[in-house]
């Protein structure tokens, strides 16, 4: 990872050769922040001014808030990666933990992604330490690999459930219901009826909290006991705001739960003000106690106090060169601190080839999902092409409009048009999500794909994050990636080239099957599977080779194959230089 001069050098250069410096100033804050790490006086509280209201009796230090959990309770902390997450909670969570050497055996319930990998301060990993959690519960847990190492040596339960059923089931409990039944996830590994379907249990011995019924899936969590969440600043009277937010996530949803069962609210925040005719997000009778950190995030490291605006919705005022220099930003930061994977020719040109089937499967105005990694870059070839808001994008964690955002700012989005909770964008998708464009580790003949478990080892176990939920309610699902790992695809001569082969990715039997084809195809659904040697869709009779690169012999790949594939007879060339200007969007599609 890059260092702070490095990465302020950088951000120096970058801002001079813009137009709106100020807009960048941001970049230098993150780059400290990455290097400095999270900081907070664990038994901070703001100073009490005489015109506070009934805020004075909900405030607590970090440290206080951390005794407050008690052992063997059920804990669901707020926020999505780096975004709107209780760190500094955490970290006096641990530091309190680790003092009493008191076991606490928690069970934690986090909806999606809540690690850094144990690479950066501030996540849940902080948690990290025999005693504290003894079952974990999440839709995404390859951020997680300390919680791994624990559950490998028998300290520690962990469950992964699809995000979205996750914002149902904490959603049902706002209505005193501990069942969510749902086909969502039926014929993937999480349907025990299933070839291989073994249910939500990763690691560990216990029932699964998803359990097939006659035609569904039933799925459970325990009652919530404490959730933690976070909001921008209190007001005088304890009302909570999300004014400078880039995603809501659980938070409303969360804490009304929590006061269906009973239990207790603590939120985070960054500071007690005025709220100046802002919209609250939670009133003050819906909280028990507040923590106020000064240096409290906005996303992954960036200070609240430094918000982004290109985060913040509505975006009606943002210009098509604003949205581009946003997005130059936020390549300029993950390129630089090698947060993510450097893009070659034939990957960007796989993210041209699927932009491509994205506008040829929908309408101005549609609803589309964009799934992490590769599928991010199609945000990009949108806004760069200033059609961004010709659709709707919509982020898991709630942002909707705008250009979602890529790398470690995955979870926002550049100038949404609106925030919602992330319960909401799942219901959403159930209905209106056109068309999403998603990642995948293996393919099989008949089109089922497997994007949650990676090999055989239990750090290869990732989890299905929003991927199922998303598929189940997508009308158009098209997959991107290259179809070998440790392979090498080149691009010279406005031709497609194989010049190392690798291991193939459609195989004939999948690690793990999240996305079941046979299920889209009763339901309709026209899926892709966009790879470096071509194009295949889903047919009754599995995968189909629709379209081939041009200078990709189709003979050299089906040797390279594990697998049978069915080859169009009206087999059409992609040309290169087309697909680097072929791109819009009708207004006519059905």
């Amino acid at each position: 990872m890059a260092d702070f001069a490095a990465l302020a050098k950088s951000a120096l250069e970058l801002a001079a050769a813009t137009e709106n410096v100020a807009e960048l100033e941001p970049l230098l804050h993150l780059a400290r922040a990455r290097v400095v790490g999270i900081e907070g006086d664990l038994d901070f509280t703001p100073p009490i001014s005489a015109s506070w209201g009934a805020v004075v009796q909900k405030i607590v230090s970090a440290r206080q808030a951390a005794k407050l959990i008690k052992p063997n309770q059920t804990i669901l902390s707020t926020g999505f990666g780096g975004i709107a997450r209780p760190s500094l909670f955490y970290i006096a969570l641990a530091t309190q933990a680790k003092k009493t050497l008191r076991p606490l055996k928690l069970t934690w319930v986090t909806v999606t992604a809540a690690g850094a990998r144990g690479q950066a301060p501030g996540s849940i990993e902080e948690l990290a330490h025999p005693g504290i959690i003894a079952r974990y519960i999440s839709a995404h847990i390859e951020t997680v690999p300390t919680f791994i190492t624990l559950a490998k040596t028998g300290k520690m339960v962990i469950h992964t459930l699809p995000q979205g059923v996750l914002t149902e089931l904490v959603a049902a409990q706002t209505r005193g219901e501990k069942n969510v039944i749902t086909t969502t996830g039926l014929g993937t590994f999480l349907d025990t009826e299933a070839p291989h379907g073994k249910g939500s249990l990763a690691f560990g011995d216990e029932p699964s909290l998803a359990e097939r019924t006659a035609d569904a899936i039933r799925y459970t969590i325990p009652t919530l006991d404490v959730v933690v969440i976070t909001a921008a600043f209190a007001d005088t009277d304890g009302n909570l705001y999300a004014d400078g937010f880039a995603a809501l996530s659980e938070i409303v949803d969360a804490a009304a739960a929590a006061r269906q069962n009973g239990g207790k609210v603590i939120a985070v925040v960054q500071a007690v003000r005025e709220s100046a005719g802002l919209k609250k997000i939670l009133a003050a009778d819906q909280v028990d106690h507040i923590v106020v950190h000064p240096q409290y995030e906005q996303l992954g490291g960036l200070a609240l106090e430094h918000a982004w605006n290109i985060f913040l919705p509505p975006n009606t005022s943002a210009t098509n060169a604003a949205k581009k220099q946003a997005y130059a930003a936020l390549r300029f930061v993950n390129t630089v601190a090698g947060i993510t994977a450097k893009r070659n020719a034939i990957s960007a040109i796989l993210a041209r080839v699927a932009a491509c089937l994205v506008s040829e499967n929908i309408k101005k105005g549609d609803v589309v999902n964009l799934g992490v990694g590769l599928p991010e870059e199609v945000g990009g070839i949108f806004c760069d092409a200033g059609l961004d808001s010709e659709v709707t994008f919509s982020v898991e964690s709630g942002a909707l409009g705008g250009a979602p955002a890529p790398g470690i700012f995955f979870g926002s989005a550049i100038y949404p048009e609106r925030l919602e909770s992330s319960y909401e964008t799942f219901q959403r998708y159930k209905k209106e999500l056109a068309v999403t464009v998603l990642g995948f580790l293996q393919i099989d003949a008949a089109g089922n794909v497997n994007v949650s478990k990676r090999g055989e080892t239990a750090e290869g176990t990732i989890g299905p994050g929003g991927f199922i939920d998303i598929c189940e309610g997508a009308r158009t699902i098209i997959f991107v990636g290259s179809y070998m790992a440790r392979g090498n695809t080149v691009v010279a001569d406005e031709r497609v080239t194989i010049a190392t082969h690798g291991i193939p990715k459609l195989v004939p039997v999948l690690d793990e099957i999240t996305f079941n084809a046979r299920r889209a195809l009763e339901k309709g659904k026209r899926v892709f599977y966009a790879t470096d040697f071509g194009v295949m869709r889903l047919t009754e009779e599995g995968l189909e080779l629709i379209q081939i690169f041009q200078g990709i012999d189709v003979r050299e790949v089906e040797r390279t194959l594990l697998i049978p594939l069915k080859v169009a007879k009206q087999l059409s060339t992609i040309d290169i230089s087309v697909e680097r200007s072929r791109f819009e969007i009708y207004d006519n599609r059905n």
